[in-house]
């Protein structure tokens, strides 16, 4: 299993703009740490593939009263019924200015862990900037090792 590379998808959806450079700025963070992700807005992600990943890691904004956007809902959906394999992670940005701020991201949050193997929670006010990269190099390293620490204890990796 030492020469494995785990199988790392990150789906996001995002409105604006910033949500999809914050996924961006993630996979190149997962990249120079020796992954290798496969990127997918959520409408390009089947998720009859979900299956297949070691890792997903959710992005995403937050609508209206700190709900999951539409486009989200079948993936929150569909990963409700993971049985606790699957290591995952959530990063969103959104607006201070709201009470709900980042609100979506703390749903994905609570019912990963409740899931899944959460290893990480990222949220960006607006715009990710370069002050933003040693955060997801951090949020990466997080869900490696959460993902390092899983692996010892499963009897084999995925094929």
């Amino acid at each position: 299993m030492t020469n494995y590379k785990p199988k790392l998808a990150i789906v996001y959806a995002s409105a604006t703009g910033h949500t999809e450079c914050l996924a961006r700025m993630i996979a190149d963070a997962s990249v120079r740490q020796g992954l290798h992700p496969d990127v997918f807005p959520v409408r390009k992600f089947d998720l009859a593939e979900l299956s297949r990943y070691d890792i997903v890691l959710i992005g995403t904004y937050t609508w209206m009263n700190g709900e999951i956007p539409k486009q989200l809902q079948r993936l929150f959906e569909a990963i409700e019924q993971q049985h606790g394999d699957l290591i995952t992670g959530v990063f969103g940005t959104g607006d201070r200015c709201f009470a709900t701020y980042c609100g979506a991201v703390n749903l994905f949050r609570d019912m990963l862990h409740a899931k899944t193997q959460l290893a990480a929670t990222l949220k960006v006010e607006q715009m990710p900037s370069a002050e933003d990269r040693p955060r997801c190099e951090a949020f990466v390293k997080s869900v490696r090792v959460k993902y390092s620490q899983h692996s010892e204890i499963l009897p084999a990796a995925k094929s």
